[in-house]
């Protein structure tokens, strides 16, 4: 009867282990940074009146718990770290309410991960957004209306495709490569076609293809490696470099074959 009691009392742990370990996974899926990703890990563990030892990095999200019998463990690999503020914003809210004692059991705590939000803007707006933000940066930078209509025809080419590309299930470093290089080689056709000299081609590209920044990744990463978080941060700043070094390879493609051919 004590062996079925432990046993009982240990499956209560794990099932708690594994509620925090998803909370981190859903939070670093979401581009959550490191800190606030443990933070809320902590403050759920707390609520669940845990103390684990819990810890992040490109694999996956770990947490274990100390008892008598040994470790309770829970591991969550991380497949991939998107950007959603509205499930980061979320979680930080389900983490409070648990602090409050606002869920009556685990089953509650696990039903609202299950149930998350996924708001989402439509890619039919934010093509046409992502095009203005183009044009307005060739704006700003003083381009005529020539280089600001390449700028934004170009952008709306590259980032039709790269949805495209998302949707048809390609890796990211290949779409990043293939919708700079079409992207910009337009923006470059649409330029010439207009009689707009060689400063004003270059910044209709530098337009177009600032679309593919990941500001995002690199924000993150230079904040987990000013906090401490040296493995993440080196982590996402690589992967933005990556994704950098994609884009630039397909707007050097399209320079190579605009070149070679004489446009």
């Amino acid at each position: 009867m004590v062996e079925n009691l432990d046993l009982k009392h240990r499956q209560v742990l794990k099932r708690k282990c594994d509620l925090i370990s998803k909370l981190g996974e859903i939070l670093a899926s979401s581009g959550a940074e490191t800190r606030l990703i443990l933070s809320s890990m902590d403050l759920l563990a707390k609520a669940l009146n845990l103390s684990v030892q819990s810890a992040v990095n490109r694999a996956g999200v770990f947490v274990s718990f100390d008892t008598p019998e040994g470790q309770v463990l829970s591991f969550r690999r991380i497949k991939t770290f998107g950007i959603n503020m509205t499930i980061v914003t979320y979680c930080h809210q389900l983490c409070l309410k648990a602090e409050r004692g606002e869920f009556k059991s685990l089953d509650e705590i696990s039903e609202a991960l299950n149930h998350l939000p996924h708001k989402h803007y439509p890619k039919i707006f934010l093509v046409p957004i992502e095009a203005i933000a183009a044009g307005c940066f060739a704006y700003l930078n003083q381009a005529n209306l020539e280089v600001i209509a390449s700028a934004i025809l170009g952008a709306l080419i590259l980032m039709s495709i790269r949805f495209y590309l998302s949707q048809k299930g390609f890796f990211e470093t290949f779409i990043f490569m293939v919708s700079a290089f079409v992207g910009s080689f337009c923006a470059l056709l649409f330029a010439k076609a207009q009689g707009v000299g060689l400063e004003g081609q270059t910044l209709a590209i530098l337009a177009t293809s600032l679309v593919l920044v990941p500001g995002f990744p690199l924000i993150n990463g230079f904040l987990d490696l000013f906090k401490g978080y040296i493995d993440t941060g080196i982590t996402r700043l690589m992967q933005a470099l990556v994704l950098v070094s994609s884009a630039a390879i397909g707007i050097l493609g399209a320079l190579l074959i605009a070149n070679y051919y004489g446009v």
